[in-house]
């Protein structure tokens, strides 16, 4: 049943979890800042659940991806979506191992995710068979 549902809403939530993941970007800086304010137990707990949103971000767009990719009516767009998730996962993994591009390629493929979720939800407006 779920996944009928994600089937149906696979662009939406393709959007909302690229959206919700650049929210979790731009506020990293705030939760590395205020780490130290927090006592060393309870830093150390937000951290690993902080940092551990990455991989779930990934998990969820693969799914959304999916679905999407196999419900779009012009192929360009479902390699355009594969391409934009690849580009996404790249750059968190250069991210994670330190490596400098690995947050602007993750932004970029974000961004993209977007756009194209965005398109192939016009798309299925614009033609709904």
């Amino acid at each position: 049943m779920i996944a009928r549902i994600f089937k149906r809403r696979a662009d939406l939530a393709g959007v909302l979890a690229s959206g919700l993941c650049i929210i979790h970007c731009i506020l990293t800086p705030v939760m590395v800042v205020s780490l130290p304010f927090l006592s060393h137990q309870h830093g150390e707990q937000y951290h690993g659940h902080w940092a551990g949103l990455d991989t779930q971000f990934v998990l969820l767009r693969i799914v959304a991806v999916f679905f999407a990719s196999r419900d779009t009516h012009r192929s360009g767009i479902g390699i355009a979506l594969w391409l934009s998730w690849a580009a996404f996962a790249a750059g968190i993994i250069l991210h994670m191992y330190h490596i400098e591009p690995g947050e602007i390629i993750s932004y970029i493929g974000s961004f993209a995710l977007i756009v194209t979720h965005l398109i192939n939800l016009r798309d299925h407006r614009l033609n709904p068979h």
